[in-house]
């Protein structure tokens, strides 16, 4: 029996059901991959696969920068250890023990090995004597300010206003944010470094305007927190509407 759909291609060394098993620890840590045999130090436990995607997601690693394979059948659930018994090889995609692998051992890595940013940090407790206590990616804490706010507008997704086509725009709802803790950053790096624009000719509509590569973005709500935010809009820089336009 296999873990991945069959509309996957079977492989070399992918992952069986006689070798793992995905399991409920949901009282500790969640859901995990459980080894059903032993595994000898530097042996390869399974090789992994999944769909390729642009974004950052609770079940993927990084390939290359911008590159990411998504995987919630099987590597997804690998869960985290900051004293793991698993190394990851991303031009393989292939899983290896690090030390001996008992029966029933739960199969874990570092996210860290592999990921800058992690979908989502978290508190770790691992009982390791090496414990980072707070996991978030190898680049957690020092991607600068620009950076990240390119990253997060280049990730999520953005639809054009249908209903306001004689505005070209297009609009992200935060609440489809993989994150939404990033949606409430982003709008509040918007505002906090933006400058304030006339929206048409008649300078009825004021804005304040955040210029990001051939873009401007905004908020759609001018006068709440960022955390009371629903949309971030953006449109071409240099686009102008007439002096008539209504909203």
């Amino acid at each position: 029996m296999r873990f991945y759909p069959d509309s996957f291609p079977e492989y070399w060394m992918e992952p069986s059901k006689k070798d793992f098993d995905i399991v409920d620890i949901s009282h500790t840590v969640g859901v995990g991959v459980k080894a059903l045999r032993s595994f000898k130090k530097g042996q390869e436990l399974f090789r992994f696969t999944g769909t390729l995607s642009s974004k950052v997601t609770q079940y993927s690693l990084t390939i290359s920068n911008g590159m990411h394979i998504h995987d919630p059948w099987f590597m997804g659930r690998v869960l985290h250890s900051c004293d793991p018994n698993c190394t990851v090889d991303m031009q393989e995609m292939s899983f290896t023990a690090l030390r001996d692998i008992n029966e029933h051992e739960m199969v874990t890595m570092n996210y860290n090995e592999t990921e800058g940013i992690l979908f989502k940090s978290f508190n770790c407790d691992c009982g390791s004597s090496e414990c980072l206590k707070h996991v978030g990616g190898y680049n957690d804490k020092l991607e600068p300010d620009n950076v990240k706010i390119e990253r997060l507008l280049l990730e999520n997704n953005w639809r054009f206003a249908k209903t306001l086509a004689h505005i070209p725009h297009f609009y992200s709802r935060g609440k489809e944010w993989d994150n939404f803790d990033d949606f409430v950053w982003a709008c509040d790096h918007i505002q906090q470094n933006s400058s304030k624009g006339d929206f048409s000719p008649t300078g009825k509509y004021v804005y304040n305007y955040f210029n990001l590569g051939k873009w401007k973005y905004w908020v759609m709500e001018r006068d709440k927190p960022s955390n009371q935010q629903i949309l971030i809009n953006r449109a071409f820089i240099g686009h102008s509407y007439s002096k008539d336009v209504k909203l």
